[in-house]
């Protein structure tokens, strides 16, 4: 097996290993992808061989449609998430260019695209909410997507089918796992650069596949292709400096064999989920959500606040005006930040429901904070209110522990004594995040059914992204931790700008599900909170107008 695995890429290794001794620290992964593919982990002057059987699906065998990567052969695919209609790039297209079928690229590409748009699911399977005129029946029996009408007989479909989903799913589960194998046989944790090898690798869409879970987590800009041919030697015409690199490449390979070993299997499972069952992919994901909220978009699906007559203790706001006419949902609490008000900043609002008035403290040594909000009246009156009312469609707003802070203390005097005591911070936001996991569980033993959190002064794009990971965002992650076992009958919206943090920081995975494209957002909302499977949601807003909603419910899990 050994001589067969250096022949396979010989020439990759040696130029990549060779030349990376220097980088002790860099763990390269290659790729080399076809009819049996094998993977190289180069660390610490080492390299790690292993052989996967991935069915040839790099070759287009075992796809309906499949072909080589030759001219008119589908080899990347984008689908519009709304209307459900793709856009091909076929090799050697020009103008009018019909394809022929899809190569091993261009069946990639389409299944990460079918999970991302929801038209499949995480496991493989075509999802029961996807309605178009491109997916139908085969003659197997089984579901397919359409990626190409043919317009006469000299033209056939060209279709992405069950069984062709499945190909796709073993082979990545393969590669995946094989890669995740060597990781932990090397004792590594990430793979800074990856290079693909092989004719599938020079038209393979990178951001797909890592989409899919081809491959571990890399930022894009460091996965590198090259086609194999680009590393054709001739042995008896090396001069010695090649010839040494060679006898180390030799010296220095071990293979590894996993497939006997229970550890492997587990993974395998795992990687067949789209894009992973457990392993977040987040180092490409933006910072930023366009918030409709933000921009001034009025919300379709905006929540009514409670008129005060009916909110028992009194009157705190009289919402009775046009513009909190009842519509779909009861949003709680009556004043925004009212956790904030718990913590010790005086309850007064200005006309929009926010808390008023000068911070509490100058500085963070002043914070102090050592009682429960439970005891505040405002937090009372809620959750009586809550309690009286589970029937009604009530969404609790709940805001994160830096965000809490943020309107005690001036939050730039935050920010700059938070980078001098971090242990303080960590103290202060954990002891905040355990008090509103409090307030949030007892909303829950009576009756709530959504909670809509969000850490809006705390987020990546406010604090940048290693401030959120070390800080705001681990206070947001107790928060979460702390609740997920009292959501049987709850679900937690987490805001799009959060949720994206917390994807980004790799607190928390994503996978893609498609919903009936004449339900609105919230109601998406009450309807999974019923399933067990769905206690985190993200990636949209509470916000999104009608126009605007895609049809997709991001489901979060924590990591």
């Amino acid at each position: 097996m050994k001589n067969q695995l250096i022949s396979n890429s010989l020439a990759a290794i040696i130029f990549e290993a060779y030349h990376s001794l220097d980088k002790q620290n860099k763990n390269q992964l290659i790729i080399n992808a076809g009819l049996s593919s094998t993977l190289y982990l180069i660390n610490k002057g080492r390299i790690y061989a292993l052989l996967c059987s991935d069915g040839g699906v790099f070759e287009g065998l075992g796809i309906k449609c499949g072909m080589r990567t030759v001219d008119q052969a589908i080899h990347s695919v984008n689908i519009d998430p709304l209307t459900l209609e793709p856009k091909l790039s076929i090799i050697g297209g020009g103008e009018g260019q019909k394809p022929a079928g899809v190569c091993g690229a261009g069946a990639v590409s389409a299944v990460a695209q079918m999970a991302e748009a929801g038209i499949i699911e995480p496991d493989g399977n075509f999802s029961k909410q996807a309605v178009s005129p491109r997916i139908r029946g085969s003659e197997s029996g089984d579901l397919e997507y359409v990626l190409y009408f043919g317009l006469d007989a000299s033209h056939i479909d060209v279709t992405i089918s069950q069984k062709d989903v499945l190909s796709v799913q073993k082979t990545k589960s393969s590669i995946y796992a094989g890669a995740k194998y060597l990781m932990n046989y090397a004792g590594i944790t990430k793979i800074d650069t990856i290079i693909l090898t092989g004719a599938f690798s020079e038209y393979l869409n990178k951001k797909h596949a890592l989409a899919l879970g081809l491959f571990p987590d890399c930022h894009l800009d460091n996965v590198k292709t090259a086609a194999a041919d680009h590393f054709n030697m001739d042995a008896q015409s090396l001069n010695d400096e090649p010839r040494n690199m060679i006898e180390w490449a030799v010296k220095n390979i071990e293979t590894v064999e996993p497939a006997y070993n229970k550890d492997y299997s587990v993974m395998l499972a795992q990687a067949a989920i789209i894009p992973h069952e457990k392993d977040s992919f987040s180092i490409n994901h933006p910072y930023l959500w366009n918030c409709s909220a933000d921009s001034g978009v009025p919300a379709v699906s905006s929540g009514m606040r409670v008129d005060a007559k009916i909110l028992p203790g009194g009157a705190l706001r009289n919402s009775s005006s046009a513009e909190f006419a009842p519509k779909r949902y009861i949003s709680l609490p009556l004043i925004k930040r009212s956790e904030a008000a718990a913590a010790g900043r005086i309850a007064e609002q200005d006309i929009n429901s926010f808390l008023r008035g000068g911070y509490i403290y100058e500085s963070l040594d002043e914070v102090k904070i050592n009682r429960s909000l439970l005891e505040h009246p405002l937090i009372k009156k809620t959750l009586h209110y809550i309690e009286e009312n589970a029937d009604l469609p009530i969404i609790l707003e709940i805001s994160g522990p830096f965000s809490v802070l943020a309107a005690l203390i001036n939050p730039v005097r935050l920010y700059v004594d938070s980078l001098q005591n971090k242990e303080k911070i960590m103290f202060i936001l954990n002891n905040i995040a355990e008090s509103l996991a409090e307030y949030t569980i007892e909303a829950l033993k009576k009756g709530l059914k959504i909670i809509s959190f969000a850490n809006v002064e705390g987020v990546s794009e406010l604090v940048g992204p290693a401030f959120y990971a070390e800080i705001s965002g681990a206070a947001d992650y107790l928060y979460l931790t702390k609740i997920a076992d009292h959501l049987d009958q709850g679900l937690v919206h987490i805001c799009g700008k959060s949720s994206y943090s917390l994807h980004n920081a790799g607190l928390v995975t994503a996978k893609t599900y498609r919903v009936s494209a004449e339900v609105e957002y919230i109601d998406c909302l009450f309807a999974y909170s019923q399933k067990k499977a769905f206690r985190f949601v993200g990636h949209g807003c509470l916000h999104t107008k009608k126009t605007t909603f895609l049809p997709l419910i991001y489901q979060l899990q924590l990591t």
